[in-house]
């Protein structure tokens, strides 16, 4: 009886609380936000906006990801901003263009010295983001939320390149 009455109960709160894409992609605005926010003191006192810094933070971060392709493809971002603080970046500064060797054709993006500083900063503030995001969980469950995001990660990748297809449409 008290194992039915469990199922039960499970089930009551599966239907009270759904996981929906809405409810997802809201919690992925808000993070995107209060990664944003984390980001705004450096915007400011750099005077570079948090976009740029962005890209400089994905070229650190990121080795063997060099292009405006990459930055567009990984990070999400419009090709049209992309290119517009790329242009800024160099122009500044804090990034170089050079051109790859085994194809002139592809431009590869450098973190120039200047942007040193600012990435040993950025790093420390998503450093402390990413502390502040995973306080109040326990190790186990912050592993078993990592090896969720990779699930996630891998299923967005998997519908991006072949729609839901399958058994979901």
């Amino acid at each position: 009886m008290k194992e039915g009455n469990t199922g039960a109960k499970a089930a009551k709160r599966d239907k009270e609380v759904p996981v929906t894409a809405a409810k997802l992609f809201g919690g992925t605005k808000k993070f995107m936000a209060a990664y944003a926010r984390a980001m705004t003191p450096l915007s400011e006192r750099t005077g570079l906006p948090t976009p740029a810094i962005d890209i400089i933070l994905f070229l650190a971060n990121n080795p063997g990801h060099d292009t405006a392709k990459d930055i567009c493809r990984i990070r999400g971002f419009k090709p049209a901003i992309v290119s517009f603080h790329i242009d800024k970046l160099v122009e500044e500064g804090f990034i170089e263009r050079r051109s790859d060797p085994k194809d002139r054709r592809k431009c590869c993006l450098v973190c120039a010295e200047k942007s040193g500083e600012l990435i040993d900063e950025g790093r420390e503030i998503q450093d402390l983001f990413a502390k502040k995001l995973l306080n109040g969980l326990t190790e186990e469950e912050t592993e078993i939320m990592k090896r969720c995001m990779e699930k996630f990660a891998n299923n967005l990748n998997d519908i991006l390149e072949k729609g839901l297809g399958g058994d979901n449409e």
